[in-house]
């Protein structure tokens, strides 16, 4: 898959091929929503947006990708959001010429700590 419709797989895939990601989180990198009853630090990646631009010399494709680092440890929440960082930030792929951090936030909710990444991505 490399369409813009399929970067969140992608970038699962990239994370989990991180050993100091997967030994905070194991495999818990999820699409849209936590699943009930899971426990433990996360990931969870929300495709924002995808548009193309078209011109007199082809399309230009782009999206947004939030990447949300949750822990009942801020600490751990922000460890695992400057990983995850370091590894998405100029990441290239098939399908993705680029990924580029556009924005950051923090919040608290239901006693986790969450650390929300935006990625542009081409």
């Amino acid at each position: 898959m490399n369409t813009k419709f399929a970067v969140g797989t992608t970038v699962r895939s990239r994370l989990l091929q991180d050993q100091s990601i997967v030994s905070v989180i194991d495999d818990r990198i999820y699409p849209v929503v936590v699943p009930k009853g899971s426990t433990g630090d996360f990931i969870v990646y929300v495709r924002d947006s995808y548009s193309k631009q078209r011109n007199g010399m082809g399309n230009t494709e782009e999206c947004g990708l939030y990447i949300v680092c949750g822990s009942k440890s801020y600490d751990t929440s922000v460890e695992l959001a400057e990983r995850v960082n370091a590894i998405c930030e100029g990441f290239s792929t098939p399908g993705i010429r680029r990924m580029e951090l556009a924005d950051s936030s923090e919040e608290f909710e239901s006693d986790i700590y969450m650390q929300i990444l935006l990625f542009n991505i081409i």
